[in-house]
C-alpha cells in the first residue's frame, strides 16, 4: 500500500563513517498525528530524526515532507518548509538569555509582529519561560530547559515537530507537563514525531507508534495494540 502523509520515509538507509545505523526503514506520519518512535539505545531512533531533518545524509531511500522530496535538502531549507527538530540534550545557548534563545528560533522571520506573536504563544504554553525571560539558559532546571528547547522550535512556526527524548533527565512531574504541552501543540494542528524511551508516557499520548530494533522497524500500530503484544511489554515494560 502506498504511503501518504505529512512525512513519508521509504527504504531509508543511513549511518556514520560508512557503517549503517538504519537499514531500509519505512514509516509514515499523517497530518495532525502524534507518532511515537520507540526503541532501545542504539536502535537508530536519533539517526532517523537527524536524517529526516537534514542533519545527516541518507545513503539510500527517500524522505518526503508534505509531498516534496527533502532527503537531499540542507537542514535550513527543511526548517523553512515547516519542520522543526528538538534534539536530544536540548542544545541550548547556555550563556544567552531565555528570550534570546527563543528569538534565535525565529531567525528566518523578518516580521517583528510575527515574532512577538510567537513569543506570546510560547509564554502561554510555558508561563515559566516568561518568568525566566532574562535568565541565562544554563541556570534553568532540566525541565525548564526542555520547555525552552521546545519553545525555540515553535518560534519557527512549524507544521511538524520532531522531538528526540524530551523526557530524558527530567523530574517525573515535569515529564507529565511536557507531554501535556505536546498534546496541546498537537491539538493546535502541529504534526509530531517523538522519539522516547519513556514508553508509557509516549503511548499514553500518541496516535500510533513504531518500534525500532537494530535500525529496522519491527512493529507498528496503535498504542493499545502494541501494549498487548509481547514485544513492547517484555522489551520495554518488563511484564
Amino acid at each position: 500500500m502506498a504511503l501518504e502523509g505529512a512525512l513519508v520515509v521509504r527504504d531509508l538507509t543511513a549511518g556514520y563513517g560508512g557503517v549503517p545505523a538504519l537499514h531500509g526503514v519505512s514509516l509514515e506520519v499523517r497530518p495532525g498525528e502524534m507518532v511515537a518512535l520507540l526503541g532501545a539505545n542504539g536502535a537508530g531512533k536519533s539517526t532517523l530524526l537527524r536524517t529526516v531533518s537534514g542533519l545527516l545524509r541518507a545513503s539510500r531511500g527517500s524522505v518526503e515532507f508534505q509531498g516534496s522530496a527533502i532527503e537531499r535538502r540542507p537542514a535550513h531549507e527543511i526548517v523553512r518548509k515547516g519542520m522543526a527538530h528538538v534534539p536530544e540534550g536540548r542544545r541550548l545557548f547556555g550563556r544567552l538569555s531565555v528570550r534570546d534563545n527563543l528569538l534565535l528560533g525565529a531567525y528566518g522571520q523578518r516580521d517583528s509582529a510575527a515574532r512577538d506573536e510567537g513569543l506570546a504563544r510560547v509564554h502561554a504554553l510555558f508561563p515559566v519561560l516568561a518568568e525566566r525571560d532574562a535568565q541565562t539558559a544554563s541556570t534553568l532546571s532540566g525541565g525548564e530547559q526542555q520547555m525552552l528547547a521546545i519553545g525555540r522550535a515553535l518560534m519557527s512556526r512549524p507544521s511538524m515537530l520532531l522531538l528526540d527524548e524530551p523526557s530524558i533527565g527530567i523530574a517525573p512531574k515535569l515529564v507529565t507537563r511536557i507531554f501535556e504541552a505536546l498534546r496541546e501543540i498537537n491539538q493546535r494542528g502541529v504534526t509530531i514525531l517523538v522519539v522516547e524511551q519513556n514508553v508509557r508516557a509516549a503511548l499514553a499520548h500518541a496516535n500510533r507508534a513504531y518500534v525500532l530494533q537494530t535500525g529496522r522497524v519491527v512493529a507498528e500500530g496503535a498504542p493499545g495494540e502494541l501494549l498487548q503484544g509481547d514485544l513492547v511489554r517484555k522489551a520495554f515494560l518488563g511484564v
